[in-house]
């Protein structure tokens, strides 16, 4: 099996409108001819076609690399990189990421096929064109399910027509700390759009970060489902910056104050609980972006969030050449966070 890089995956790209947009993701939903849907499979048809794509893997070794998703701990890896689903089908196959860890094809976890594309930012063109790409190469080899009146066939009646799932992955902490969340994020609900929160604890969206999704996918095109994401996005991406303008104007010293105490606590604390350094993450990102810390670029301060989470914290201790795991959670949180500010000092 492969192994996941440190800190080289998606998470670390920069990208337009990075400042408030952390990430763009598309994922394509495709079935084979000729084979049930996975959770009808046959144990012999679900080996052929997985037999098959692993032959078709092999010939791209050089580009992707293949994980064991009931792996131990590779399985968590993946949810928190959002590669993965947490709740997947049972008995799910394969994964095949690229070595950038930007791009990811699921195998028999809920449809045959599951392209999963990211971009730093907001490049839903560019994650689209890069699952476009793979999907094509695809289908050359593996025939896909379409009708011409219901489009691409899939396992849930919700992904027919284009088979497209798009997303955008948003940092919205001035909206949040003056009471304007739940209306902007209830105006682009209205207009047909999912909103959720990153990293749940009950229902509160640790560090200030949601994830606005396409929620159509039949009776309209590809083209033009990116395009309505991209100007909902634009919509809060316009109202979070108006209300920053308030935090630096009338509430500079305030906002500075809650940066650099954070910064403190992150570089310097023996112990964080995830909610408490997704809490501080928030700042920090915030202070970046407004220019009031300079220690971090916006890519690495996005990082943070994914490599805080809890299988990340072991596996990326691992890059800094420490290899115990027996201390408490918070406790390593707390070590990678000091090791990775000073490295970047």
């Amino acid at each position: 099996m492969a192994d996941l890089k440190h800190e080289t995956s998606w998470f670390s790209d920069q990208g337009p409108e990075q400042d408030v947009v952390m990430s763009s993701r598309v994922r394509l939903a495709r079935n084979v001819v000729g084979y049930a849907f996975p959770g009808h499979m046959q144990p012999r048809e679900r080996a052929e076609l997985e037999d098959s794509l692993a032959e078709y893997f092999s010939d791209r070794e050089e580009e992707f690399g293949a994980f064991d998703t009931d792996e131990e701990g590779f399985r968590e890896l993946l949810v928190e990189r959002n590669f993965f689903p947490a709740e997947p089908a049972l008995d799910a196959g394969p994964l095949y990421l690229r070595n950038d860890e930007r791009l990811a094809v699921q195998v028999n976890n809920v449809d045959h096929l599951r392209i999963v594309s990211f971009r730093g930012g907001l490049d839903l063109r560019g994650a689209l064109d890069d699952g476009d790409e793979i999907d094509d190469s695809l289908e050359d080899e593996f025939p896909v399910s379409v009708s011409l009146e219901w489009g691409y066939l899939t396992a849930r009646l919700d992904d027919l027509g284009t088979g497209l799932r798009a997303s955008t992955m948003l940092h919205l902490p001035a909206l949040r700390r003056l009471g304007l969340l739940e209306e902007a994020l209830g105006a682009v609900w209205k207009e047909g759009f999912s909103v959720r929160g990153f990293a749940l604890e009950g229902t509160e969206s640790l560090g200030d970060v949601y994830q606005l999704a396409s929620r159509q996918t039949l009776g309209i095109g590809e083209e033009e489902l990116v395009e309505k994401l991209e100007r909902a996005t634009m919509q809060l991406v316009n109202y979070e910056r108006h209300v920053r303008e308030s935090l630096t104007d009338s509430r500079r010293g305030e906002t500075e104050d809650a940066v650099y105490r954070a910064m403190g606590i992150l570089s310097y604390s023996r112990c964080l609980t995830r909610t408490e350094a997704f809490r501080l993450l928030s700042w920090l990102r915030l202070g970046v972006a407004l220019g009031m810390a300079q220690e971090i670029t916006l890519a690495q301060a996005t990082s943070l969030f994914f490599l805080t989470q809890r299988s990340h914290v072991v596996h990326s201790l691992k890059g800094y050449g420490i290899d115990d795991t027996q201390e408490n959670e918070d406790e390593q949180r707390a070590v990678l966070l000091r090791r990775y500010l000073e490295s970047q000092r």
